[in-house]
């Protein structure tokens, strides 16, 4: 449960971080 939630966190920051070079607010 805690390895699935930290993987699924881990996931929305590489999706945050790609959103944000390709989107520079």
């Amino acid at each position: 449960m805690f390895a699935y939630s930290n993987g699924l966190l881990t996931l929305l920051a590489l999706n945050h971080r790609a959103f944000k070079k390709y989107v520079p607010i």
